[in-house]
């Protein structure tokens, strides 16, 4: 079992993760029940805002496409579902994160490539970086289906929906900020940002944010003299408006 070679998928670094261990729904030539063995006790759920957001999704033919995601669920899993010769050195040391959500499409003309509207999901952790997104099939050793085996239809007509999960890589002791649909790429030609906090993530990147009035030490390079740092102090922030940027001496690109 072998982590196969990178997807072409705009905008996103996706690699393709091959777990083809066996699966968790089997029956016997009789016909037997099928066998749903539990999930590891160690997967952890994770308090994620479960709810929906409207989103534009753009085919690759630079079409909108006005999208319904809905987020069911967040689950930790553990490093142990990334180790073994189903990763490359990459991903060892990773912990995978199992999100699973409902698309709809909203819009009045079927959407090409379903799979690609999860493109600018973005799962962001603690360290304020988002995580690498995998794709799986087939099932954890020992007879366990990860739950992002599913995969999307072909195409989505106007009015129809597919739920379905997609794992992300976060590197072993980084928590979850959110969910975020984000225009990363080429999709949400708005450029609206839709987030899905997960409760706690916010307090624990707050606690090593410097307050208003601390000194703390930024970096700078100084050419010549190489980087040196300089102690630094907030003073203000204030929002402007679109007129500060109307000056005709400040060209702005699209």
């Amino acid at each position: 079992m072998r982590l196969s070679s990178q997807l072409g998928k705009a905008a996103v670094g996706v690699v393709a993760l091959s777990l083809l261990a066996g699966c968790a729904g089997e029956s016997d030539a009789g016909g037997a029940a099928e066998r749903t063995p539990e999930r590891p006790t160690s997967w952890i759920d994770l308090p994620v805002k479960a709810d929906a957001r409207n989103v534009v999704h753009t085919d690759a033919d630079d079409r909108p496409h006005a999208v319904r995601i809905t987020v069911k669920s967040l689950v930790r899993g553990t490093e142990e579902d990334m180790r073994g010769d189903r990763v490359d050195e990459g991903l060892k040391g990773t912990v995978p994160h199992y999100l699973t959500f409902e698309v709809t499409n909203t819009s009045p003309r079927t959407i090409p490539d379903a799979f690609m509207v999860d493109s600018d999901l973005l799962l962001i952790g603690t360290d304020w970086e988002h995580g690498q997104e995998v794709h799986v099939s087939g099932g954890r050793p020992g007879g366990v289906d990860l739950p992002c085996a599913n995969l999307p239809p072909e195409t989505l007509a106007p009015g129809a929906s597919y739920e379905t999960c997609v794992t992300y890589a976060l590197p072993e002791g980084v928590g979850v900020l959110s969910v975020m649909h984000y225009a990363g790429g080429y999709l949400d030609e708005t450029g609206a940002v839709a987030v899905w906090p997960v409760d706690g993530g916010l307090e624990t990147v707050s606690a090593g944010l410097a307050e208003p009035g601390d000194v703390i030490p930024v970096r700078h390079d100084a050419d010549a003299d190489g980087i040196i740092e300089l102690p630094a102090t907030l003073v203000s922030v204030r929002r402007g408006s679109m007129a500060d940027l109307k000056d005709p001496d400040l060209p702005l690109t699209a």
